[in-house]
Formats: C-alpha cells, structure tokens, sequence
C-alpha cells in the first residue's frame, strides 16, 4: 500500500528536483552565513568587546535581512505551509529593536530645573538627581549642597533635534567596533566640533536665563548625564567647565554637552555596550567656590572596610581627581577616629551621615571653604569585597602602594608622552607618570599600571576598580625607566612588583546589563530544542529559532519521498556491476558532463555518492541471491518500449548529486529505501537521512529486520523514528570525516540487510546482530 501510494503521489505532480535543491542549497548558504553573523554579535555581548549599539543595530539589521530571504525561499518550497512564518520573524525583530534603537528624551519643558527639583535622573541626569534627593530627605549641619540649577537632558535633546545631529552622530558611531577603535579619535572630533558649531536653541537660552539674571558670580558646569553616578560612575570621563562668567554660558554649555563624545567617554560606553541615546547629557550649573582646601572621601576601603579615608589638597581638586598629584590623605578609623581639627571632624561625620542614609559605600567630592564644607557630588563606590593572598612564587621586585586592589601580568611598556597613548601593547603593564582620565582608552588593553602621581582618590583609579585592573604607585621613576620589555608581575592585593610572568587565576566577567541579555534572548537564544514538541513557527522567540526551523524544514521538504524525481534528458545512466538500475542527474555539472547515456563510476564527483557506493558495493556483500533488482532498460527493449524506465522513473533508482550532497532513491525489489545526505566542510551543516518500509518477506520478518536496524543504527548514533514497519533515522552536525564513514556503514548495512526480511525469525536474529555488528565495526 505504502509503495503504491508513493507511486500515485509521484505520478500524479510534476515538478524540477533541480530547482528545488538550488533553493535548498540556497537555503543552506544563508543559514550559515545567519549564524555566522549571530555567533560574531553574540561573542561581542558576551565577552564585552568594545563596540557602539549603533554598530550592533547595523549588523543585527543585516542578519535580519538574510534570514528574512531564507524565510521566503522555505516558502518558496511551500507556500502555503510556511505562510506566516515571516509574520513571526517580524514579531521577534520589533522585540529585537525595543532593545536596540532607543529615542532620545522627548524635546518637551522643563529644560531648566531648580537643583532642589532635580530629582528625577532621567531628565537631570545621575549627578544633579542624587544631590537633589540628598537635599530633600537629608537635614544636617555637617555640609552644605550649593544652590544650582540643572539643564535637562529634554534641552540636550532639542539642541540636538533643532542642529540636526542625530544622523550625523548616528553614521559616525555605527562605524565603531573593537576592530575600528582606531578611528575614534577622529569620530569624536567630528561630532564635537559639530556640536561646538552649532547654536544653542532660543527655547534654552530663554529659560537659562532667568536663573541667571540674579547671579552676580562665576559659575561651574558640570556634566550629569544619565547613568553617571549610577552602577557606572563615568567617573571623569565628561568635562567640568569652571570659572564661566554668565555672558559666556553657552559656550560652556556646549562643551560640557560635547565631553559626552570625547575619545575616553565614547569609549567607556562601549565598553559597556551602552546606547549613545541612554546616556543623554544634563548638565548641573552651580556658583563657583574659592576652596581653601578639596578633596575625595571614600566611606569605606576595598581592604580596611572600618576605615574612612579623605584625600585632598590645596585649593580646587582638579589635579587631585585628574590624577596628576596624589594629594595628602587621613585614614580614620569608624570606631575611633581620631579628629585632629574641626574641618576633620565635620568630613567625617559627612561620610558617615552619607554613608548611613545611603546603605552602601560612597565616593564623595567635596570643597572646605572659610571652614564650611561643600558636597559637590556622591556617588557610589563599588569594590570586591574579598581581601586575596597569592603566593606567585616569583622574585620580588618592587614594592609599592595599591590604588586599585588586583592582579596583572606581562610586559613593561614605558609611556613617556600620552599622545603615543595608541602604541601601548596589549596585554602588557604599563609606566605612567600620571593617572591621566584619557588611560581609559586603553585600561581594557593594558594588564596593569605602575604609576608615580595620582592616588586612588583619581577618576582613573574608580574606573580600574570597575574592570578590575590593578594600579600601583611607585616612589621613584629611576627603578622603573631602563626596564622597557621586562617580564612583571603585579600584586595590588599586596602591593608588589614581581619579575617575571606567571599564569594568574582569570578575573571574572562583569555582568552584561539587561539591554544586552534581552538582546540576546531574541538574537541567539535556542528555544526550538526538540523537533518533535513545539517545534512551530509560533514558538520560535529568537532569529536563531527561525534559522533552525527553516534548515530543519528545508530537509523535510528536499526529504520528502513523495517528491518526485524529473528524470529529463539530464539524467545518466550509471555503469554499475550491481543488479541495480541507478540513473543520476548531476546538479554541479561537473562530473558528468559527457554526453554518453552511461557514466561510469570513477567520473563522479560527489562525495557522499562515492562513500555510500563504497559501502553498497563492498566485497562482501552477495548480490546474487533472488530476487534481484529488475531491469527495466531490458525490460524496455523487450516490449518495443511500452515501458520507457526515463519516462516511469518510479521503476528505477534515482540518485541526485552534487560535490558535496547526494539524494538517493534507492529501489530494492520490493522496498524502498531514500538516503539524503549533505557533507562538507561546515560540520553544523552536515547530515544524513534515511527513510525505509517495505519488503517482500512476511510481516513478521520485516519488523525483526526492523529491529535490526534500529539496533544498529542506533549504535551510530543516528536518531530513530519508527512506526509500524516504516523507519526514519538521522545523523546531523559531525565533521566531515564521521559523517563520511558513517554513510560508507550505512551503505553496507543496506546492502546487506537488503533480503534478510525473508530469512529472519526470532531464533536467529541475535547471530545476524551480532555478526553484522562485527563486520561495521571493521569497515574503516
């Protein structure tokens, strides 16, 4: 029934195999190609490998639009089965660009606040918000917060809409990957001196100015962009413009508005995967102070957490957090502090006032003027919580003090002048006279830095502690200068400098923020585990899904029996010592570009042909026992060609071939076997399927060859359906050279299981089992 069935089917429906396979080869490339591009997004997010969101959109937009023309070829192999398909792939692609394309704030009032006011980040920015909800829900006499107002990030927005930037800084960023970071110096001078150029709109001056009409001193701007001060500080990484009388505001305004885009600030961000449009910039105008003294308290130490440390120096803290002086510092102990002097006693009771009411560790800037002590910004001080001993059993070489508890291995690199900041090597420890905020550039390059300036107070020095790189201060330049090349070291858990290299424990990773795991829960997340359940167009929930169900589909239509081969004029006969009548059609056309009507063996190009037909044809296998293969070209001259075996092609055994792919249907007597196989170079590509039923024994002896089978397949690792006397089994994803053999022992186990549904019983199964089992192993 089942033959009959197939005949009527292939009978019935005329169509070109060539066509279909050329789709689904087509169908093939771009799998690949998809999954290429996904696995290259996937190691960037997952190994935080620089690059803009801009970029990642880009490349996220070209996946998308190969995998929308491998959808509408599938459908192409049956339109109506795969009809909504593309209205999934659509569904998961607006998931995709929620995460992807973030707008700019809206364009709306206020675009100027009171400080007092300022509580929301979104609109004023981390900085600005973080004073203002200190200011509202913190009464105390210990500090004061300077009165200011704050220029949202809606006024950003504008500025940015009314000068037409936002495609201009679009191109620019796009063009950022960890394999173009060279260019960012020059992204950021476009986009900055553009932003310089361009006027601020009437709507902020107008607001701006009448918070300024009554301010007879200087002012300072001050950067707070969104985010800033947040899990990410950002620490130094945008500009603080000081000393601005009212009339030059706009000027000022503008560059604290360009600091976003500068080469240490751009790079930041994407270090941490960041959309440009999540972190738009507000930015905090307060009157300028005359500080006798400014400094950094951190409330607690990575490696002293009773204790409460305050750096500072002499007038403005510039050079303190800019890393160019490493200041004085107090070390006072929560439990016992020992307060030398009134200015002392009121820091301290600042950091830990602060401290309390923020449940966590701070990283406090303040200014003391005329005795009084001004909060300028509080933030977040993040470090591990572990101390770490490791014994590296290296040479001791220096000693020094930690600014950045970690460690770090490689070469010494000696910078001398931070404009040759692009020719430090990675993976090496580098020299540095300062803790310059520009090093952020290459902190994710470096191992580790040595430096003589700057103390832990420094932007820098905040930033290492996020990525976790270690910094040491050294006394003096002359131990350091003349060892260019030399294998170190660090130990800033110690603060030691040890000769040599050493393999250290790796670091973790940190921890991808949500944008990215929600990126990756559409893009490269497998939901379509099993072929059996669920496996539908509606459960597919990432583009990785719908890679995979159009591959697995694309085999099940090229698959299927039912499909009938066009035996045209292409098609050749093979010259074969076996009783079988194998016509093939060359889908390369390279092999059997003759024009003879018979091709022999040795003119075949195809791989999985050659190995199937290597295993078919082995030595041991007798093909002379009944009943044989019929031949129909005999047969055919013998009726005056009634029956035509070109014409009736289901009366013949059919192989389609190419370099790399073979689809066998293979007739024996009375069943029917179809072999389906791609093998090349791409291991996730390959495969191979067998579909069989039929036979000419009793029932009884089909289900025990059934069985047979089974077994042994199974011992090859194909995975097996059966129902009835009908068995589909499949072997996928192994390199070439497995799957090749496997199919050579797929040929011989068809050849010489061929006629055993006549001569098997219960009685001797267990011998041909194993006896057959015995002859695979040895097929080499």
């Amino acid at each position: 029934m089942w033959i009959k069935k197939l005949i009527s089917k292939v009978s019935a429906k005329s169509f070109s195999f060539e066509e279909r396979y050329l789709l689904f080869r087509k169908i093939l490339d771009l799998d690949r190609s998809s999954l290429e591009e996904i696995a290259k997004i996937e190691k960037i997010i997952l190994e935080k490998i620089p690059c803009d969101f801009y970029f990642l959109a880009k490349k996220i937009d070209k996946v998308y639009l190969q995998i929308k023309e491998l959808v509408l070829n599938l459908q192409k192999l049956n339109p109506e089965k795969y009809k909504d398909l593309l209205l999934y792939l659509k569904k998961i692609k607006f998931y995709l660009e929620l995460n992807l394309k973030y707008a700019l704030p809206t364009p709306q009032k206020p675009f100027v606040l009171k400080l007092e006011e300022a509580t929301n980040p979104h609109l004023c920015g981390g900085k600005a918000s973080s004073l203002a909800h200190l200011s509202q829900h913190l009464s105390t006499s210990s500090f004061t917060i300077p009165p200011g107002f704050v220029i949202t990030t809606s006024a950003y927005s504008l500025f940015i809409k009314e000068n037409q930037l936002e495609e201009l800084i679009k191109q620019e960023l796009e063009s950022l990957s960890s394999a173009h970071l060279s260019q960012i110096d020059k992204v950021s001078a476009t986009i900055i001196q553009s932003i310089l150029n361009s006027p601020v709109p009437e709507e902020i001056k107008k607001e701006v100015h009448s918070f300024l009409e009554n301010l007879n001193t200087k002012l300072a701007f001050r950067s707070s962009a969104y985010l800033e001060d947040s899990e990410l500080s950002f620490a130094g990484q945008y500009e603080s413009v000081l000393n601005i009388s009212k009339e030059n505001w706009t000027r000022a305004y503008k560059q604290v508005l360009a600091s976003k885009y500068s080469p240490q600030a751009i790079f930041y961000r994407l270090k941490y995967h960041l959309p440009d449009n999540l972190t738009p910039m507000a930015v905090l105008v307060m009157p300028m102070l005359s500080p006798d003294l400014s400094g950094v308290i951190y409330t607690s130490l990575p490696q002293r957490k009773n204790c409460l440390a305050i750096y500072y120096n002499k007038g403005l803290g510039e050079s303190l957090v800019g890393g160019k002086v490493k200041g004085d510092h107090l070390y006072l102990d929560k439990n016992n502090p020992q307060l030398s002097s009134s200015w002392i006693a009121k820091l301290f009771q600042m950091g830990i006032e602060l401290e309390n009411f923020s449940q966590q560790p701070l990283d406090i800037e303040w200014v003391l003027e005329k005795n009084k002590v001004f909060l300028l910004q509080a933030r977040p001080f993040k470090f591990k919580e572990e101390d770490k001993k490791y014994n590296l059993n290296l040479p001791l070489w220096l000693k020094g003090e930690s600014i950045s508890p970690g460690l770090g291995t490689g070469k010494l690199f000696i910078l001398k002048d931070l404009q040759k900041i692009k020719e430090v090597p990675l993976k090496s420890i580098l020299f540095t006279p300062y803790l310059y905020p520009e090093l952020t550039l290459v902190l994710d390059k470096v191992e580790g830095i040595i430096t003589l300036e700057g103390s832990a107070a420094s932007h820098l020095s905040h930033i290492a502690r996020e990525m976790q790189k270690p910094i040491l201060r050294v006394a003096h330049k002359e131990e350091i200068l003349g060892h260019a090349g030399k294998d170190l070291t660090l130990d800033a858990y110690e603060g030691k400098i040890y000769s040599g290299k050493t393999v250290l424990p790796k670091s973790p990773r940190t921890t991808s923020l949500p944008t990215l795991n929600k990126l990756l829960k559409h893009l490269s997340n497998l939901n379509l585990i099993s072929t059996q359940e669920g496996f539908t167009p509606q459960n597919c929930q990432s583009l990785h899904d719908i890679i995979r169900f159009c591959h697995e589909m694309a085999v099940k239509e090229i698959f299927t029996p039912e499909k009938k081969f066009s035996a045209s004029s292409k098609a050749q006969k093979l010259s074969t010592e076996l009783p079988l009548t194998i016509y093939l059609i060359d889908l390369s056309k390279t092999a059997t570009s003759n024009k003879e009507k018979e091709v022999k063996l040795s003119q075949i190009n195809s791989l999985p042909f050659q190995v199937f037909y290597q295993g078919l044809s082995h030595p041991s296998i007798p093909w002379d026992k009944i009943p044989p293969a019929f031949d129909w070209d005999k047969f055919d001259q013998m009726s005056a060609g009634i029956f035509n075996p070109q014409k009736d092609p289901e009366l013949n055994s059919f192989a389609l071939i190419d370099q790399d792919y073979l689809h066998f249907l293979l007739r024996f007597g009375y069943h029917f076997v179809l072999v389906d196989s791609l093998i090349g170079e791409v291991a996730e590509q390959n495969y191979i399927q067998i579909s069989f039923k039929g036979g000419g024994g009793l029932e009884s002896g089909r289900l025990l060859r059934l069985k047979l089978l089974k077994f042994l397949l199974k011992n090859l690792h194909f995975q097996l359906e059966s129902q009835g006397d009908f068995l589909k089994a499949e072997l996928k994803k192994r390199p070439r050279a497995e799957m090749s053999l496997n199919l050579k022992k797929l040929g011989f186990l068809l050849g010489k299981t061929r006629l055993l549904d006549m001569y098997l019983t219960h009685t001797n199964y267990k011998q041909y089992r194993d006896k057959l089992k015995d002859e695979l192993e040895k097929i080499t």
